[in-house]
């Protein structure tokens, strides 16, 4: 081989190897281009997927709290057809009395005279010691202008109480207020008196 075609033949394969590498790089920007998308693609299925099972789940609690919010007014609805007549209720709110003083009211007592059943409610937080008791006195108003008074009920206060149910029936006369007394365990301290008359 000569010279010449040897020369010839090195400058006809310096643009072979350039062209080559040009599609090396084509093909491997292709490749990279193709991964990228495809990574894309999953990421944004995935999201979409994600977004799917989130609404799912609004859609699932939005009706569980419907359900709730059904059973709920139907509950009150109940409580409203099967309750007691309120214009027969009357109204004694027990104010804590210390020496001449009247405190803040402290409870509440709903006084259902057609039934003799009545409820005592807590408007305070009270911690009252667990061996603490409650005793709720009736003052009775009789015919004869005779008033007496008559124990309601004894009992330990429970620790998270706001409201108790009772019933009393008087022996002779009207309820006219109630006094309740809560008697602390020995020793501790002295007894809180909460007094109240009906107001109509």
């Amino acid at each position: 081989m000569s010279d010449s075609s040897r020369s010839h033949s090195a400058l006809s394969t310096a643009p072979l190897r350039g062209s080559a590498m040009i599609g090396w790089l084509v093909a491997a920007t292709l490749a990279i281009a193709g991964v990228v998308l495809v990574a894309q693609f999953l990421r944004l299925r995935s999201q979409a997927s994600l977004a799917v099972h989130q609404a799912e789940l609004a859609e699932i609690a939005q009706a569980a709290l419907q359900n709730e919010l059904e059973i709920e007014q139907a509950i009150n609805e109940r409580l409203l057809a099967s309750s007691t007549d309120f214009d027969r209720l009357r109204t004694c709110v027990l104010h804590r009395v210390t020496g001449s003083n009247v405190a803040s009211p402290s409870f509440v007592v709903l006084w259902d005279p057609s039934t003799h059943t009545g409820s005592l409610h807590g408007l305070a937080d009270h911690t009252e010691p667990a061996t603490s008791e409650f005793r709720l006195t009736a003052h009775l108003q009789s015919r004869g202008s005779v008033a007496t008074n008559a124990l309601v009920f004894q009992s330990r206060v429970p620790p998270d109480f706001s409201r108790g149910v009772f019933k009393f029936v008087p022996s002779s006369g009207d309820v006219i207020g109630f006094t309740l007394t809560i008697v602390p365990p020995e020793a501790e301290s002295p007894a809180a008196t909460f007094l109240g008359y009906f107001s109509r």
